[in-house]
C-alpha cells in the first residue's frame, strides 16, 4: 500500500496508477476528482466512495464503495482481480470515459455549447 501525501510528477503518477491493483480516491473534500480521472486515463482501476460522482459508474468504469468499511474495499478489489475479463472491461471503459472527460471535450461541450450546434 502506498499513501501519497505530496504531489508527484506526471510520469511517476502514470506508472503508479497503472501498476496499482486499485487507486482509492476516497476523500471528503474531493471525492473523486482529478486523481480518479488520471487513474482511468492511464488504464488503472479507480475506487471511490459513494459520493455521487458522475464519472464513477459502479462496476463499469470504477469500483464504488457504499460504506467506509475497509472490508468492502478489500472484497471489491479482490473480486475484480479474480475475474480478469471484468477487470479488462472495467479498465477499457474507464479509459474511454476519461478521454471523454478531457479538458478539450469539457470546454467544447460545457463552456462553448453553442459552437457545437
Amino acid at each position: 500500500m502506498v499513501s501519497l501525501r505530496s504531489p508527484l510528477d506526471s510520469d511517476s503518477c502514470r506508472v503508479l496508477f497503472r501498476g496499482s491493483a486499485a487507486v482509492l480516491t476516497n476523500r471528503g473534500r474531493e471525492p473523486f476528482g482529478l486523481v480518479g480521472l488520471e487513474t482511468m486515463a492511464v488504464d488503472g482501476v479507480a475506487c471511490t466512495g459513494c459520493s455521487g460522482e458522475d464519472s464513477a459508474v459502479p462496476g463499469r468504469n470504477a469500483l464504488v464503495l457504499e460504506t467506509n468499511d475497509l472490508q468492502e474495499f478489500l472484497r471489491l478489489c479482490g473480486a475484480i482481480h479474480t475475474q480478469a475479463q471484468w477487470e479488462r472491461a472495467l479498465r477499457r471503459t474507464a479509459r474511454r470515459m476519461a478521454r471523454h472527460d478531457a479538458w478539450p471535450q469539457i470546454m467544447r461541450h460545457l463552456l462553448f455549447p453553442r459552437l457545437n450546434s
